[in-house]
């Protein structure tokens, strides 16, 4: 009686500590502390459209690839490039009408406009239905390096049929993670 009476007492003296420490564990875990950087890679913020993210990749050339354009040609740049799938969880069609990447998808030197120009596997999503997104990023080619921390502004302005109606939406979110080198 005596041993289970001390156990009970450690328990209720320690027990939260040990709790914190857990969940605290816990959250660290998730957030990618004690993982690789493959792992990492994640969207945020997104509702109706939803971005796959297994399927992120942020690739940038070797900077040895930079270094010598630079020498060589130093008007021209190589691009980094932005791949990540879409899927439609609504109940209707969807028809996309644009995509607008900002943060570190528009870095350049000549020109800080937000790029516009993604490539979409597919315009119109019936519900269910992926796309594939691969964008060239207006980064110089030095901006981002391999295992660099991204952060992707990401917004699809789309249109669906509800009844006789056409309803125009727009969906936002962010995609982030580390920049992998370019194979």
């Amino acid at each position: 009686m005596r041993g289970g009476q001390a156990a009970l007492e450690y328990l209720n003296t320690y027990g939260w500590a040990i709790l914190v420490v857990l969940v605290v564990g816990v959250v660290l875990w998730q957030m990618g502390i004690f993982g690789s950087h493959a792992d990492v890679n994640r969207a945020i913020g997104f509702n109706k459209i939803q971005v796959l993210e297994l399927t992120i990749k942020y690739a940038t050339p070797d900077p040895t690839t930079c270094a010598l354009l630079e020498t060589t040609n130093p008007i021209e740049m190589i691009e980094n490039h932005l791949n990540f799938t879409i899927i439609n969880t609504e109940s209707n069609y969807i028809h996309i009408e644009s995509i607008t990447l900002g943060g570190d998808c528009r870095e350049s030197m000549t020109s800080p406009a937000t790029c516009e120009d993604t490539n979409l596997s597919k315009y119109i999503l019936a519900p269910s239905e992926k796309s594939s997104i691969s964008h060239s990023c207006c980064s110089s080619c030095m901006s981002l390096l391999s295992d660099d921390f991204f952060w992707v502004n990401v917004s699809i302005t789309y249109w669906q049929r509800i009844g006789e109606r056409k309803v125009t939406r727009t969906e936002t979110g962010v995609i982030q993670g580390f920049v992998e080198a370019e194979t």
